[in-house]
């Protein structure tokens, strides 16, 4: 941790805040971890050769039943996205160490991406009726819904969220930086005159 903290505070006008670095060095295992887990599925299932890699879903589940639902193509379609979110966050770090100025950019619209596949992932779990989530919540098990559920979910829109505002206040002001401004009071006034 402490070479990434190094790395993002370097000063590079192009580098992202360390906490964003942090996030990205994080999240991207875990999501990674994640999507096998939906996609190599039953192997990765209790009783599938590959289930050591991912015992902590044999407790997941029970919060989350879409991750035990082989036939749930949202899941698996989420899965697959998640690979994309992987490829572009691995792609957002290179250009972030390597001090290339297409960080801001790669790190704004990955971070749009990844909030709002979790905020559809959310709503479809409400507008459902909280059909894979809704066990925990009916057997009066809160603590399963909101710790093992609803908290860690929700840093993958607290997160992409921060940076997403961040670097689009970066984005907004090189726009400014870039664009002719508008002409003065002084300069509408001449050009007024003279077309007359």
């Amino acid at each position: 941790v402490n070479w990434v903290v190094s790395m993002a505070r370097s000063g590079s006008p192009f580098g992202l805040p360390w906490w964003a670095v942090l996030w990205f060095v994080v999240a991207t295992p875990i999501v990674i971890w994640d999507a096998s887990y939906i996609l190599l599925r039953p192997r990765s299932m209790k009783g599938g050769d590959l289930f050591h890699v991912f015992s902590p879903y044999a407790n997941y589940i029970v919060a989350d039943a879409r991750y035990a639902d082989l036939q749930d193509g949202f899941g698996i379609a989420q899965s697959w996205l998640n690979l994309v979110e992987v490829f572009f966050s691995i792609v957002t770090l290179y250009y972030h160490f390597t001090r290339n100025h297409k960080v801001t950019l790669f790190a704004f619209f990955t971070s749009v991406m990844v909030a709002y596949k979790t905020i559809i992932y959310f709503g479809t779990e409400f507008c459902s009726g909280f059909e894979y989530t809704g066990a925990a919540l009916k057997s009066g098990d809160l603590f399963t819904f909101w710790v093992l559920f609803f908290l860690p979910s929700s840093f993958w829109v607290v997160f992409p969220t921060l940076i997403s505002y961040s670097t689009g206040k970066r984005i907004a002001a090189a726009l400014r930086v870039g664009s002719p401004s508008a002409p003065s009071k002084k300069e509408q006034r001449a050009a007024g005159k003279k077309a007359q």
